[in-house]
Parts: C-alpha cells; sequence; structure tokens
C-alpha cells in the first residue's frame, strides 16, 4: 500500500521478524556506530506467499463406471505460480504416487490416461504445487469402478413366432449385469419402418410378412450385450384332421404344431380335431397309444395338406416284442419316429433291433413282404427306452430282441448258451462221461469231463489171477486222432483249434506232400512239373528188364533218359521173400493185439514165442 514502516534494533547481530500478509514487498538496511559511521543497502523485493493452490477433480465423477480406459482429469488455479500437477490413486491396493507433470501459470488443466485397466474400483485425487512449495490436493477422494464384461443375455422370447395377423406377439428379453443400465428392442417391419420397444410387452401385428427383432442391453460402463430373432405374421385358417386305428375307429391322439422348435398350437382329441393356426409350413407331431409311438411329419403345408387322415396301429407278435404301423399321405421333406420299448418283456436292452416292413397290410394286421433291419439313421435312447428313426416314408415297425450271450439258448456264433450245448456231452470230446459248462463268453468247457477206469484180468501161465485198472488217455494233441480237447475242437488230426495250425498251402512251409513250398501236391502246380512214365516188359527168357522212361519239361524244353534194370532169377526170389517177412510181423502184431483183447497168456510170454517163430521164418528164407 506503498506505506512505510522503520524498525530500530541495536547490538552486533540482529534477526528481525517480520509477520506480513501475502504481496511484494521492498525493503533496505541503513546502519551507523557510535563515531557516526552508517552504511547501507540497496532496496530490495521480496514476495510473501503462504496460499497453496486451489484443486478442482474435473472427471470422472463420482462413483462413475468405466469399461478399461479411463481419463482421470484435474485443474488448478494459485495467486502466484503453479510449480506442478501429481496424480494419486489406489489401483494397486496402496494409495501412492502415480505420476506428476511440471506446469505454470496461475491455472492450468491437466488429464492423467490410464488404458486397459482390470475390473476392480478404486479411488483417485490431485495434488497442486506452487513455486512457493505451497501443496494441496482436492477436498476429497473419487471412486471409479472398472466394468470390462458386458451383459449376459440369458433370454429372449417371441410368442408366438407364427402369429395370426391382426393378434398379439409377446416380446420378453432377460439380462443380468452387476451394473446393469437398461434393456431395449428394434423391430423391423415387413415394410422397412422400425420401432422400438422395452419388454417385456406385448405388440400387435397388422402387417403380413417378417419381423426381424433385436434385443439390446447395456450396463453403467457402456458395455453391450445384443441378440437377434424374428417372427411370422401371416392369415388364419381352419386346419383339420382325422386319426384312425387298424380298423378305422376314431383314434385317441395329441397333435403338436411346431415352426423352428417353437409350440404354434396343439390339441387333443378322439378321432377329429381342428385348430386355427397361420398359413404356413410346420412340423406336425402326433401321439398315440399312450405315447409310446410319437411320428412328427416335417415341413409340411397346411394350406395344401388339410382335411387329412392318418392311421396308425400297434401289436404285440410272437416274433417281435412290440409292432407300430404308420399309413398317411401327407407331403413333407422327411419324418422322426419315437419308438417305445417301455413295458415289453425285453431281457437284454444293448441286444434290441428295429426292422421295417415296407408294405404292411393294415387290413390284415400283417407284413406282406419280408422284414429288413434297421442300421441307418436310427438312435437308441437308453434312457426313454425308445428308438428315435429319420424316415422318408412309413409303413411297419417292429422292435426285436435278439439272441445274445446269456440268454440260454445257443445262437449260431455261440458254441453254447446256459444249459444249451447244441446236443453236444462230454463223450463228442473223446471223454466218457462228465457235465459240459458254459462261460461267460459262451465257450465250451470240458474241465467236469472224465474218463471212466476198467479193469481186466490178465492171466500168468496157468497160475492165479489179478486185476489193473487202466485209464483211459485223454485226448490231447498226440494222440493221433481228431477230436476234441480243451474247450474246442482239432481241425485235422493232432492240428487246428487247440493244436498247432495244420498245414496248408499257405503256411511257408513244404509240406502234406508238396513238391515244393506251398506248391504241388495238394496246392497250385508248382512252376516245375516232373512227368514218369514206366514201362516193364516181360521176355520168355530167365530174366526180366524193366525200362523206365523219365520226360522232364522246363519251360517247353523236353529231355528224355532211358534206364534199362536187369533183375536175375536168384534176386527175385530174395525179394519175395523179403515181402513175406513183411506179411509175418503184421501177422504177429495182429495176434499180439488180439491176445491183449482176450486176456490170455502173460503178454511176455507170447512175444518171446512170436520173435522165436519171427526168428525160425527169417532163418527159413535165408535158407
Amino acid at each position: 500500500n506503498n506505506s512505510i514502516e522503520i524498525y530500530n534494533y541495536s547490538g552486533n547481530y540482529t534477526e528481525i521478524k517480520i509477520t506480513r500478509s501475502n504481496g511484494v514487498y521492498s525493503y533496505y538496511v541503513w546502519i551507523n556506530d557510535s563515531a557516526g559511521n552508517s552504511n547501507s543497502t540497496e532496496i530490495r523485493n521480496i514476495v510473501i506467499n503462504a496460499t497453496p493452490p486451489t484443486v478442482t477433480l474435473i472427471s470422472p465423477e463420482n462413483n462413475s463406471f468405466s469399461n478399461g480406459d479411463v481419463n482421470l482429469s484435474c485443474s488448478a488455479t494459485d495467486n502466484v505460480q503453479l510449480s506442478s500437477i501429481c496424480l494419486f490413486w489406489n489401483y494397486s491396493g496402496v494409495w501412492n504416487l502415480s505420476e506428476c507433470r511440471d506446469v505454470s501459470g496461475v491455472s492450468n488443466f491437466t488429464i492423467f490416461e490410464r488404458t486397459n485397466l482390470s475390473d476392480k474400483t478404486f479411488i483417485w485425487n490431485c495434488m497442486a504445487c506452487d513455486n512457493s512449495s505451497n501443496c494441496a490436493f482436492y477436498s476429497e477422494n473419487l471412486s471409479v469402478c472398472i466394468d470390462t464384461i458386458p451383459p449376459n443375455m440369458t433370454f429372449y422370447s417371441i410368442t408366438p413366432v407364427v402369429a395370426v395377423n391382426g393378434t398379439n406377439v409377446s416380446i420378453v428379453v432377460n439380462a443380468t449385469d452387476l451394473h446393469l443400465d437398461r434393456v431395449w428392442a428394434d423391430i423391423t417391419l415387413p415394410s422397412g419402418s422400425s420401432e422400438r420397444i422395452s419388454p417385456p410387452q406385448n405388440f400387435t401385428v397388422n402387417q403380413t410378412g417378417r419381423y426381424n427383432i433385436t434385443f439390446f442391453a447395456n450396463d453403467s460402463a457402456g458395455n453391450m450385450a445384443y441378440g437377434e430373432y424374428y417372427f411370422i405374421s401371416e392369415v388364419g385358417m381352419q386346419f383339420n384332421l382325422s386319426a384312425t386305428g387298424y380298423n378305422d375307429t376314431p383314434l385317441n391322439i395329441t397333435i403338436e404344431i411346431y415352426f423352428d422348435g417353437s409350440l404354434i398350437a396343439s390339441n387333443r382329441s378322439v378321432g377329429n380335431l381342428s385348430l386355427i393356426i397361420p398359413r404356413y409350413r410346420y412340423n406336425l407331431k402326433f401321439s398315440v397309444f399312450n405315447n409310446s409311438l410319437v411320428a412328427s411329419f416335417n415341413d409340411v403345408n397346411v394350406s395344401e395338406d388339410n382335411n387329412k387322415t392318418v392311421r396308425f396301429d400297434r401289436l404285440n407278435t410272437t416274433e417281435y416284442l412290440v409292432v407300430y404301423a404308420i399309413s398317411s399321405n401327407y407331403s413333407m421333406s422327411n419324418a422322426t419316429l419315437n419308438l417305445s420299448y417301455n413295458g415289453t418283456d425285453f431281457t437284454s436292452e444293448s441286444h434290441l433291433d428295429v426292422y421295417i416292413c415296407p408294405e404292411w397290410n393294415f387290413s390284415s394286421r400283417g407284413c406282406d413282404v419280408n422284414w429288413t433291419n434297421i442300421t441307418e439313421n436310427i438312435t437308441q435312447d437308453f434312457d426313454n427306452d425308445l428308438f428315435i428313426i429319420n424316415v422318408h416314408r412309413f409303413s411297419g415297425f417292429a422292435i426285436k430282441q435278439e439272441g445274445f450271450c446269456g440268454d440260454g439258448v445257443k445262437n449260431d456264433d455261440e458254441e453254447c448258451d446256459g444249459n444249451d450245448f447244441g446236443g453236444k456231452t462230454c463223450v463228442s470230446f473223446g471223454y466218457d462221461y462228465g457235465s459240459l459248462s458254459c462261460t461267460s463268453d459262451c465257450k465250451i468247457s470240458t474241465s467236469g469231463c472224465e474218463n471212466r477206469k476198467f479193469s481186466g484180468y490178465i492171466s500168468s501161465g496157468g497160475g492165479g489171477g489179478g486185476s489193473s485198472y487202466v485209464s483211459k488217455p485223454k485226448p490231447s494233441c498226440f494222440d493221433g486222432i481228431q477230436n476234441c480237447h480243451h474247450g474246442s475242437c482239432e481241425e485235422g488230426i493232432d492240428c487246428g483249434g487247440p493244436c498247432q495250425p495244420c498245414p496248408s498251402c499257405f503256411d511257408g512251409i513244404q509240406n502234406q506232400g508238396e513238391e515244393g513250398v506251398d506248391c504241388g501236391g495238394p496246392c497250385e502246380p508248382c512252376i516245375t512239373t516232373t512227368t514218369s512214365t514206366i514201362t516193364i516188359t516181360t521176355i520168355p527168357t530167365p530174366t526180366t528188364t524193366t525200362t523206365v522212361v523219365a520226360l522232364t519239361t522246363i519251360k517247353e524244353t523236353t529231355s528224355s533218359v532211358e534206364t534199362t534194370t536187369v533183375m536175375s532169377e536168384e534176386s527175385r526170389d530174395i525179394f519175395y521173400a523179403m515181402i513175406l517177412i513183411v506179411v509175418s510181423v503184421v501177422m504177429i502184431i495182429a495176434a499180439l493185439i488180439l491176445r491183449m483183447r482176450r486176456g490170455g497168456k502173460e503178454i511176455t510170454e507170447g512175444l518171446e514165442g512170436d520173435m522165436y517163430k519171427l526168428r525160425s521164418m527169417i532163418t527159413h528164407e535165408e535158407e
């Protein structure tokens, strides 16, 4: 205020303390001593500033929301000079300094940009400082919620999806979110115009054609979810049909009309049914016989296929668990049948099959041709005891219990089943007695079969007698007999089945009389074949001449070899003697076998006698 103030002090050193308000001041110092000497300083300026800056948080507002990116802005003013503005927050969970920026002037506006933040709630504030080191925050911390998750549109529906023109359509949508803001729907009419509604709401259709609907839901952070659907408006009509049984009597039936999986209308009656529905194409679902037969006719034009009759039949037979029959002249793309076997006498659900009769006779309630097993476009629902079949025509359909291992009846692919062994016993496998058993995989087991022991009396000279028990050998792979043992049967003598594989023309071994490896003999001819011709010529002289001619053919090349063998009369006698010896040995062996069976003399004594005779005959022949 341009006033002057004088302060007097004495002493060698003086600290002067003066309290003044904010402002700019000028001062100088004059000094003298007792001798009259004096001195003074130049005039100096001093600024007194004790007022901190003023801080304002601009945006976002307190308790606001953001979807991941946020701009934290604040402003500051000062009476003298600003020096910095700093951002503080607790985004990490701890209150700390995030960033400082140098500023100038008496006012400033600063934006702190933060991006890709994760979902959480944090508080923030700004601190401003001046060049006098006066600093200040805004009076309170503000809160921000980061939300990056859009609403969950859990459900939206239009009922009905095909409506009679002039009626109401119910439009419903449900959405959930922690910070859900609002839900709405935009409807585009067949004319191209649009309307916005806030579901749930009824909407009156006044144009025929297709209505497209887009559902929206957003939250406070600006996250949005949407879904699309449509509905049809058509002129209404009365749809009529009849349902009869095999003898044309009225049948208790339920019909449901669907479009795109949504129920349009339904009715239940005996014989005749009528419904008011829009003219369009639908899936017609018929349920009869207490819902054990459900037939869905797909893509039926009800305006063209009106006033028609459907025939159904169900019966039980001795061969099949249940038989269903359907007759219809509806035009459709295809049909789906649910055939139930619930309540039937099936024994194994996993061994059920479905058969089709292409020409079912409703009058005789029988199939005029052969049944055929269905193997394609069929699914078994074990939980609901039914088969689901996709077909393109109707006739007779039957569910049959097929044979299986464990049903007690031997099938063609089984050796046995339960107590059914196909007429076989232990004797069939070379045993004397016992009981066969059947394994869990329907294979015959001979573990309960045995051979009977027998007694034979063998005399020794004229002395007393005794008894011996001899067990009949069990069948094996070394008994020279084609038989059955160890649960299966041999394919040849001591080969195949439980034994080593039988020789064949494909085992890579030269056996079974083959001329080469897997060729010749019982197999295909070898590449090289040999033909032999033997000619015996008898001349009325003491000498017999034998001529052998061998012809060998290899790749169309022929060679001939002629061999002449001369046998003397002495050699011929020796040859005949050898033949006689062989015949004698065979007779002796036969006699031994006979003697053993009759229980005559001791075997050893008989052998010694026979050997003596054999030596005598050989000596005689040699002589």
